[in-house]
């Protein structure tokens, strides 16, 4: 039995709607999935010239093509849109060995460098990709990050306009959404497949015929993708400016142009045109503005993921519809200095899309999105996934009610059977569950006593390291304080989370003959140089006026700022 089934796919690119009737199969992986095939296809053109203006926001298209819909009564197909242009970014990071929200936040931070838009305003879709090729939501197994290395990162931004116009719409012509992706994701999924893995990086750049996208491989892992602003399109345009040959000037219109871009392409200088009876060189002069600039760019980002990657280029392959433009290949391989391909094994693969059959090879990304799009990036808001969830709920439980009730019945009165059966065993089991929850709450109250105690013994341990050691300070003062200091009093208290000791004593008269003055001096002198005290200052120090008959000099009061850690600073060291 067949599983084929006619879908729609919409591809949304600079100034053009294409839709396509495309057959394939959803329920076959990549693997064994044919290449789909294309009935019909239709293109509808937007007025506006703006590069910034999507044309799914244009209502002459929308008419045009929900008419369309209608008049081939394609209402509840499904539906794949591939959005392109300038409000759609793909970019390849290589992050830490983040998981969660942390990666996510870090590849927010680093995106919005690369975003011409705010990135408020789109949708993203941000996974990794391993080494087997594979893609996968931002989750990482906690337990291999610290062996792991940097993360591929694949991030896909799109306006969120841009999307809300292609689901608004989808919801107007009563279309079911199937998938909504990037075409520049799409190509680098088929890049990831039929390209052979190599050691070095492998380019691929798909001319298209507005819009070209250039996807750089590196041990057949995406490391760089990026949307040039030059086309087939651009060929034609130079094409078009004035041919000086002689004294005669020539200027094709734009019809002509495509012809000779299409059979001549980027003629040798000395290869003789027949159509305009001219020879090659007089055409040069027209490309060659356009092959410096595609030369410039690719050797740009080239460079680039040269640079990143540490190791170099070794093939670009040209794929697309301006693969087949001749000349093309060697003009690009003599301005980059690489070996350029347009027959490789993406292009083949590629060709048998049956994009062809519709007459127009530009379908071929669109198409390979009907293969590739279970593995793409999910552009579809959440809400909406889980509006089309409980949709499809509610169509199953409508199907299949019958089933279920009668299936219901006959369960419950097998389990009333069962029921009799069990029941001395289950109250036996109720008693034996209601004791083992005695035990579990007996066991959470010693659990909580036990961390109380715990926290309390934090605490007294963070107030004894924050408090001075007594014992050693006044073995201190012992050894420095000189026969002649007798202490009357010690006072501790503490000056702005600083612990200072005051020290009261009496100043007595020396057998040996030292006077007051020597004896605090001394004192001063002995106290400064222990590492027990920060700073030493006098309070007071008074001598006495007449001599009594406790042989008392003077009296002597000294502050002492104990060298201890501030209160509080237990937390902070």
């Amino acid at each position: 039995m067949s599983t084929l089934r006619e879908i729609l796919i919409i591809q949304s690119g600079a100034g053009e709607v294409r839709l396509l009737q495309v057959e394939a199969d959803l329920h076959a992986g990549t693997s064994c999935a044919a290449m789909p095939y294309v009935r019909e296809a239709t293109s509808f053109w937007s007025s506006r010239k703006d590069n910034e203006h999507t044309p799914l926001r244009d209502q002459t298209v929308l008419d045009a093509l929900d008419a369309f819909i209608t008049e081939r009564g394609l209402h509840g197909h499904d539906v794949i849109f591939v959005l392109g242009g300038s409000q759609v970014s793909c970019q390849y990071f290589d992050m830490p060995p983040l998981s969660g929200s942390a990666l996510q936040q870090a590849v927010t931070l680093k995106l919005k460098q690369h975003l011409h838009f705010s990135v408020e305003d789109a949708a993203l879709s941000i996974r990794t990709i391993d080494s087997r090729n594979t893609a996968r939501k931002v989750s990482v197994n906690k337990e291999s990050l610290a062996e792991a290395g940097p993360l591929r990162v694949q991030t896909t931004a799109v306006h969120r306009d841009l999307v809300d116009a292609a689901l608004t719409f989808a919801r107007h012509s009563r279309l079911n959404v199937l998938a909504m992706c990037a075409g520049p994701d799409v190509l680098a999924a088929a890049a990831m497949e039929f390209i052979p893995t190599s050691e070095g990086l492998h380019a691929v750049l798909d001319f298209g015929e507005r819009q070209s996208t250039l996807v750089i491989l590196h041990r057949n892992i995406p490391c760089v993708c990026a949307d040039l602003p030059l086309a087939a399109t651009d060929v034609t345009t130079a094409l078009m400016r004035p041919i000086i040959s002689g004294e005669e000037v020539r200027q094709l219109d734009e019809a002509r142009a495509v012809e000779l871009r299409d059979t001549v392409g980027i003629p040798e200088p000395h290869a003789h045109i027949e159509s305009l009876n001219l020879p090659g060189e007089r055409l040069l002069p027209l490309v060659e503005p356009f092959l410096q600039k595609l030369g410039k760019q690719l050797t740009q980002w080239l460079t680039f993921a040269t640079t990143s990657m540490k190791c170099t280029v070794e093939q670009l392959d040209l794929v697309g519809q301006g693969a087949g433009i001749r000349g093309l290949a060697s003009a690009v391989s003599v301005r980059t200095s690489l070996k350029v391909e347009s027959r490789g094994p993406l292009q083949e693969a590629m060709a048998t899309t049956g994009a062809a059959g519709a007459g127009n090879k530009a379908d071929e990304i669109a198409v390979l999105a009907a293969r590739y799009w279970r593995d793409l990036p999910d552009l579809i808001p959440t809400h909406i996934r889980r509006a089309q969830r409980v949709r499809r709920w509610r169509r199953g439980l409508a199907v299949c009610s019958p089933l279920v009730g009668a299936a219901i019945i006959l369960l419950a009165v097998l389990l009333a059977r069962v029921d009799h059966s069990l029941r001395p065993a289950l109250d036996l089991r109720r008693r034996q569950l209601a004791e083992t929850e005695q035990q579990v709450a007996n066991f959470r109250d010693r659990a909580a006593r036990a961390e109380q105690v715990r926290e309390l013994q934090g605490r007294f341990e963070a107030f004894g390291d924050c408090t001075p050691h007594w014992v050693g300070v006044f073995k201190e003062l012992s050894l420095l304080l000189p026969a002649e200091l007798q202490a009357t009093e010690y006072r501790a208290e503490t000056h702005n989370g600083t612990y200072v000791l005051t020290i009261q004593a009496d100043v007595m008269s020396d057998r040996a003959g030292r006077d007051f003055d020597e004896v605090v001096s001394q004192t001063l002198l002995m106290l400064q140089r222990s590492a027990f005290f920060r700073r030493v200052e006098v309070v007071s120090a008074q001598r006495e006026l007449s001599v009594t008959a406790s042989d008392r000099a003077g009296v002597l009061s000294i502050q002492l700022d104990l060298a201890y850690p501030r209160t509080g600073a237990r937390g902070r060291a």
